[in-house]
C-alpha cells in the first residue's frame, strides 16, 4: 500500500503545539501568556502528487475506489502540482504555469479528451483538538470533488449527485478565471480527520471530450491556538538578517532584519582588529504580513576587516559576523560564490536550497553573488520566511549564510525592484532614475557591474542608461587594469530553453555586441536552470578556444565568458530546444557558442532529460590580479528524504589567465667584418589588445656599433626618436591610426653599422623598454589603458665573422695555395664537418668560397 513519507517538520512543529498546549494548564504559568494562532500548511503549493491519467474508472467498491485512505495508488505516476495540459500555461497567477515546475498529464487531444483525471496527497496530524481552522486553496480546470479520508468535502462545477468516471463538467472554467480559483473553508471537516496519516483525493473532470485542457492545484492548512509565554519578545527578534554591499563594499553595508512587533532599528558593530564597536540606527516600516522591515547603513567600515554584530534591542537579537571587501585598488586574491535561481517557492525546495546554502556556509567565501529570482514570488512573504529559516535538515541553512556573509543581488523576472523590502541592494547614484538594483564595485582586482535587464527590457531610456553607466564603469575599470564581470538575470547565451524568449532575443541583439566591444571579462547570468558556458564573440559565435572542462585558457580579446549557473533553489532543470536564428540576432546555430553545458549529452549523461537532475550547483571563482579559476561543483539532495545523497563534487573547472603582454628583440646572428653591411634589429609585441601606441627603448655597445637609423615597421607612424650615441640608448615613441589586435606584431626596427676596425667576437643589443597600450571602441568611446610589457627575448646577439680569418683554413696564420688546396678538395661538400671551408656561410663549398681565398692569396 502507498504511504507518503512523514512530514517531520510538520511533526516537529505539532509536537511543539501539543507541549505548548500542556503548558498552558501548567499552574506555573504566567499571569501574562497571550494566546496566538501559527499556520501550518498541511499541503504545499508544488507538492507532489500521484495521479492516474489512463482514462482507467476508478469509482468502486471499498477496495478499489480511488477514494478511500486505504487505497493503494503505488503504482501511479508522480509530479509536483500544477498539473495538467495545455491552455493553462497561461499563469494562473497562485500556482503558476505548468510548465514552470507542474507536471504534464496525458493528452488526447480536442475531441478524443480523457473526461476524468485522479489525484491523491497525503499529510500527518498529531493535534486534531488543536486546529482551529482548516483551509485550502484550490483551481481548476473544469471542475472537481475533493474527499477527506473517503469522505466528500468540496466540489466545484461539478452539480450535485454522486460523481462518476463518466461525469462531465458543468461548464469550461479557464484556471485564470476567478470562478476557477476557489478558497474553501474545510474547518467542518475536521471529524474526518484521524491522528497520523491522512488521504485527500480528488477527481477533475473536462468539460467534454472536445476539451483542449485541465489543471489542477491545490494548497492545505491547518490553523492552531499557541499560547506565548512571552510574545512580545519572541515579535521583537530579529528574523531574515542579511548584509548586502553598499556602493565601496570595503567601507559599506547595509543591515536588513524583520521582526514581528514594531522595536527600535538598531545594530551594534565590533571592529574584531580593534575591539571598538559603534551602535547605529536606522529606519522601520511595515511590509508584508504586516512585519516591520529594518534597514540600517553602515558606513565609514575598515577595509579587509571582520565585524561582529547584533542587530535588535536587547535581550531581543540576532548575533552574526561578516568581512568588508579589499581595500579599493588592492591586487590581492579573494574567492565568491555565484548562485543562480534560489527562487523558493514551497517548503520543498526551501529545505532544498537550505541544503546549498549550508555548505556555502562551509566554503567560506568571501561573498556570495545572488543572481536573481530570489524567491518564486516576491510579494509571497511565506517565501521570504522558507528562504532563511526552512524547517528541514538544514533548518537555517539561509539564515546562517545570510547573516555571515556579505550578498550582491540582481533583480530577476521573480523579483521585484525592492526584493520586497528584505533586501537593500545600493542606491548608487547613475545616469539617471529608470530602474533599482543597478551598481557596480570593486572588490580586489575585480569590477563587478550590476544590470537590472528587467527594467530595461520595456523602457528604451533605461536600456540606454543603463548601457551609458555600463560603459562608463567599464572604461574606468580597464584604465585601472581591473578584470571586469557584469552580472543580470535573464540568460542572453545559455544553453537551454530560454534561448528563444522574444525578450531574449531583442537583448542579445542590444546587449551582446556591446559587451563584446567593451571587452568584458566574465557575464555571470541567471534564469535556465542549466549549466552553461562558453567564450563568445560579438558575433554570437564561439571564440574557437579550446576551453573544455579542466583547461586553462588566455582571456581572449573581445569575447566575454558567458555563464548560466544552473540552480541552487528547487531541483528545476531545463532541457535543450530546438531553435532557428532570425535577422539580426547574434547567435550561432547548434549551441555551438558554448564549451560547456549540462544540458548536452557530451557533458552530461542525463542530457536532454536534464530537468529531472536531483544534482544542487554551487559556482565558487577564485580571482587574482593574473587568473581567475571558475570551480562549479555540484552534489544530489533528494527531495522526498530531505537528505544530500552524494558528496559535493567538482563538475567542471577552467583557468582564464589574462592575456600578458610581451616584447622581443632578434637580429642577425652574424655580421662579416670586412664589408659595410648593415645590421637590423627587430622588436616585436606579443598579444596586443587594441594597442595603437608603443614606447621602446634598446641599449647598444657604441664603441663596436654606429647607430645608422630606425623605422616604424608597416602601418606604423614614427612620432619621435632619441639616439643618445653616448650612452648607447635608442627611444622611440610609435603610433598608427588603427590599434592592433595581434598575438605578435612586429613594430620597430634599430639599424646599425660595425665601426672600424672590429676587435670583437660579437656584441649585444637590448631591449630594456616596452610600453604599450590596450583601447576598446573608438572615437569619443575610445578607452585605453596603458600596458608595460614583459620583456621576454631581451638581448640579440650578433657574432663578428671574417672572411680573412676563415681563408687561413689551416690555422697557420698565412694564407696560401695549401689553403686554396684542402678547400678544393671539399668541392661541392654540404656536410656540416666542412663547413670551415664555407668561407662565405652559403652552405656549401664551391667556387665562391675558392674565389675569396684566392683573392687573400693574391693580396
Amino acid at each position: 500500500m502507498f504511504k507518503a513519507k512523514t512530514n517531520h517538520r510538520l511533526f516537529s512543529i505539532v509536537l511543539s503545539l501539543m507541549i505548548l498546549i500542556v503548558a498552558v494548564a501548567a499552574p506555573t504559568l504566567t499571569v501574562n501568556a497571550e494566546e496566538q494562532t501559527t499556520t501550518v500548511n498541511l499541503i504545499d503549493i508544488h507538492s507532489a502528487w500521484q495521479y492516474e491519467d489512463s482514462d482507467t474508472d476508478l469509482f468502486g467498491d471499498i477496495a478499489s475506489d480511488f477514494r478511500a485512505k486505504d487505497f493503494d495508488d503505488a503504482t501511479w505516476k508522480s509530479g509536483p502540482a500544477p498539473l495538467g495540459y495545455g491552455a493553462s500555461e497561461t499563469d494562473n497567477g497562485i500556482f503558476g504555469r505548468i510548465s514552470e515546475g507542474g507536471t504534464l498529464v496525458s493528452n488526447r487531444g480536442a475531441g478524443n479528451a480523457i473526461l476524468t483525471y485522479y489525484f491523491r496527497n497525503s499529510f500527518t496530524v498529531q493535534d486534531i483538538a488543536g486546529i482551529q481552522a482548516l483551509n485550502a486553496q484550490i483551481t481548476v480546470d473544469d471542475g472537481y470533488v475533493m474527499y477527506l479520508n473517503g469522505h466528500e468535502i468540496s466540489r466545484a462545477n461539478m452539480g450535485t449527485g454522486e460523481s462518476t468516471h463518466g461525469s462531465d463538467a458543468d461548464s469550461v472554467w479557464e484556471a485564470t478565471e476567478p470562478q476557477a480559483k476557489i478558497a474553501a473553508d474545510l474547518t467542518a471537516y475536521r471529524q474526518y480527520l484521524v491522528v497520523g496519516e491522512n488521504v485527500i483525493a480528488v477527481d477533475v473532470h473536462n468539460r467534454d471530450r472536445n476539451s483542449s485542457d485541465i489543471y489542477f492545484g491545490m494548497t492545505l492548512s491547518a490553523s492552531y491556538s499557541v499560547v506565548n509565554e512571552n510574545p512580545a519578545d519572541a515579535e521583537k527578534t530579529p528574523k531574515q538578517v542579511n548584509v548586502h554591499m553598499g556602493a565601496d563594499p570595503s567601507t559599506e553595508a547595509n543591515f536588513t532584519y524583520t521582526t514581528v512587533a514594531s522595536d527600535a532599528t538598531r545594530v551594534v558593530l565590533t571592529n574584531t582588529e580593534t575591539n571598538e564597536s559603534v551602535t547605529l540606527e536606522g529606519e522601520s516600516s511595515v511590509g508584508g504580513g504586516n512585519k516591520y522591515y529594518h534597514k540600517i547603513p553602515a558606513l565609514g567600515l575598515a577595509p579587509d576587516t571582520t565585524y561582529t554584530y547584533t542587530a535588535g534591542i536587547a535581550p531581543n537579537t540576532y548575533s552574526g559576523k561578516f568581512k568588508t571587501a579589499l581595500a579599493k585598488g588592492s591586487k590581492e586574491s579573494f574567492s565568491f560564490i555565484y548562485l543562480a535561481d534560489t527562487q523558493v517557492s514551497n517548503t520543498t525546495n526551501g529545505k532544498a536550497l537550505g541544503a546549498t546554502l549550508a555548505e556555502v556556509a562551509n566554503m567560506a567565501p568571501d561573498f556570495v553573488y545572488l543572481a536573481g529570482d530570489i524567491t518564486d514570488t516576491a510579494t509571497n512573504e511565506t517565501q521570504w520566511e522558507q528562504l532563511f529559516n526552512n524547517g528541514g535538515s538544514f533548518p537555517n541553512g539561509g539564515q546562517d549564510m545570510f547573516g555571515n556573509y556579505l550578498i550582491s543581488a540582481i533583480q530577476g523576472n521573480h523579483d521585484n525592484n525592492t526584493f520586497n523590502r528584505h533586501i537593500n541592494a545600493p542606491a548608487q547614484a547613475w545616469s539617471g532614475t529608470q530602474g533599482n538594483i543597478v551598481y557596480a564595485y570593486d572588490y580586489g582586482p575585480l569590477t563587478f557591474i550590476m544590470l537590472n535587464l528587467e527594467t530595461a527590457r520595456s523602457d528604451a531610456t533605461s536600456r540606454a542608461l543603463q548601457k551609458e553607466y555600463l560603459e562608463s564603469a567599464v572604461a574606468d575599470a580597464k584604465a585601472r587594469g581591473q578584470w571586469t564581470a557584469v552580472g543580470f538575470h535573464k540568460s542572453l547565451y545559455t544553453g537551454a530553453s530560454h534561448i528563444v524568449d522574444s525578450d531574449v532575443i531583442d537583448a542579445r541583439k542590444y546587449w551582446g555586441p556591446t559587451f563584446a566591444e567593451l571587452d568584458v571579462d566574465f557575464v555571470l547570468q541567471g534564469h535556465d536552470h542549466v549549466y552553461s558556458r562558453g567564450f563568445v564573440t560579438k558575433e554570437g559565435t564561439s571564440a574557437g578556444l579550446d576551453a573544455q572542462k579542466g583547461a586553462t585558457v588566455q582571456d581572449p580579446a573581445n569575447a566575454p565568458l558567458w555563464m548560466v549557473g544552473g540552480h541552487a533553489g528547487g531541483l528545476k532543470w531545463y532541457s535543450r530546444i530546438n531553435y532557428s536564428v532570425g535577422v539580426g540576432d547574434p547567435l550561432a546555430t547548434g549551441y555551438s557558442f558554448l564549451d560547456v553545458d549540462s544540458a548536452n549529452p557530451a557533458h552530461n549523461a542525463d542530457g536532454v532529460s536534464s530537468d529531472v537532475k536531483q544534482e544542487q550547483v554551487i559556482v565558487e571563482l577564485n580571482v587574482s590580479d593574473t587568473s581567475v579559476t571558475i570551480n562549479s561543483y555540484m552534489f544530489k539532495y533528494n527531495t522526498a528524504t530531505d537528505a544530500i545523497t552524494t558528496q559535493k563534487y567538482l563538475y567542471d573547472t577552467l583557468t582564464v589567465e589574462r592575456a600578458v603582454v610581451g616584447a622581443d628583440i632578434s637580429g642577425a646572428e652574424i655580421a662579416v667584418m670586412e664589408t659595410d653591411e648593415e645590421i637590423t634589429y627587430t622588436v616585436a609585441y606579443n598579444n596586443l589588445s587594441g594597442a595603437d601606441a608603443f614606447d621602446t627603448v634598446i641599449e647598444y655597445d657604441a664603441d663596436v656599433l654606429e647607430f645608422v637609423g630606425a623605422e616604424a615597421l608597416p602601418g606604423n607612424v614614427l612620432i619621435n626618436q632619441v639616439d643618445d650615441s653616448e650612452t648607447g640608448k635608442v627611444r622611440m615613441l610609435i603610433g598608427l591610426a588603427d590599434g592592433i589586435t595581434a598575438e605578435t606584431q612586429n613594430v620597430a626596427a634599430f639599424t646599425f653599422r660595425a665601426k672600424k676596425p672590429v676587435t670583437v667576437d660579437s656584441t649585444a643589443v637590448r631591449l630594456t623598454r616596452a610600453d604599450t597600450v590596450a583601447t576598446t571602441g573608438s572615437g569619443e568611446d575610445k578607452t585605453a589603458v596603458d600596458v608595460p610589457a614583459v620583456i621576454g627575448e631581451g638581448e640579440a646577439v650578433t657574432a663578428f665573422y671574417s672572411y680573412r680569418k676563415a681563408s687561413d683554413v689551416n690555422g697557420d696564420g698565412r694564407i696560401t695555395l695549401a689553403d686554396l688546396s684542402l678547400a678544393l678538395g671539399r668541392y661541392q661538400s654540404i656536410n656540416p664537418a666542412d663547413k670551415k671551408y664555407d668561407i662565405n656561410l652559403d652552405g656549401i663549398v664551391d667556387a665562391k668560397d675558392f674565389i675569396i681565398i684566392s683573392g687573400y692569396i693574391a693580396a
